[in-house]
């Protein structure tokens, strides 16, 4: 009875549990979640650093754009 549960039951345990670690924790938590976000962070990071100039001009001539596209929209004929 011992060999049995030590050679099927607690083997078959330790090999689910094994999997669960590799794919869950290995894989999903740590590969995606974690690690995933973060590349994602970094990813949108170093783009909205690029399109940061620094210069006043270009985040004026950005809200200008941004109220002319609003007035367009709002005036636009069957607008949803």
């Amino acid at each position: 009875v011992d060999a049995f549960n030590q050679n099927v039951i607690v083997r078959g345990v330790l090999t689910i549990s094994r999997g669960l670690w590799s794919f869950g924790d290995k894989t999903l938590i740590d590969g995606v979640i974690i690690n995933g976000s973060a590349k994602t962070v970094q990813f949108i990071a170093r783009i909205m650093g690029r399109l940061q100039s620094g210069y006043l001009y270009h985040y004026a001539l950005l809200m200008v754009v941004g109220v002319l596209a609003g007035i367009v929209w709002l005036n636009w004929p069957n607008n949803i």
